[in-house]
């Protein structure tokens, strides 16, 4: 499953790169942007506000059918730059895949890659 970190993450974002099984939104607006921008249908996703203050968000997850959920967790990183704790939640990621038996991909910001090896490797002259 999947959550919606930011209230403009559906419509300023780009495209996703891949289809979560379900998704949790903020709203009922965010649901129908979900649908316009990422294609992901209404019966994939369901409004449970704000996760930081969000009860309905646990109520949502018992109601989920885990036998069809994949037992993988993705993390995006973002731009350092925008958000400099990528590295302590993939470490984190890491250490709880490895204890539950669940894959993790991690896709790592290009400005991370540019920052830890330089501009030389990435654009040789």
């Amino acid at each position: 499953f999947s959550v919606v970190q930011s209230w403009d993450n559906p419509t300023t974002k780009g495209y996703g790169l891949v289809r979560p099984d379900y998704t949790f939104t903020w709203t009922e607006l965010m649901r129908k942007e979900l649908l316009d921008y990422q294609d992901i249908p209404l019966y994939r996703s369901s409004p449970v506000g704000s996760l930081t203050f969000s009860r309905q968000y646990s109520a949502a997850i018992k109601k989920l059918d885990t036998k069809k959920i994949r037992n993988k967790i993705i993390f995006a990183t973002k731009s350092p730059a925008s958000f400099g704790n990528n590295v302590d939640i993939a470490i984190f990621l890491a250490l709880y895949s490895a204890a539950k038996n669940v894959d993790l991909e991690v896709r790592v910001h290009p400005l991370s890659l540019l920052l830890l090896l330089g501009s030389d490797v990435l654009y040789p002259t």
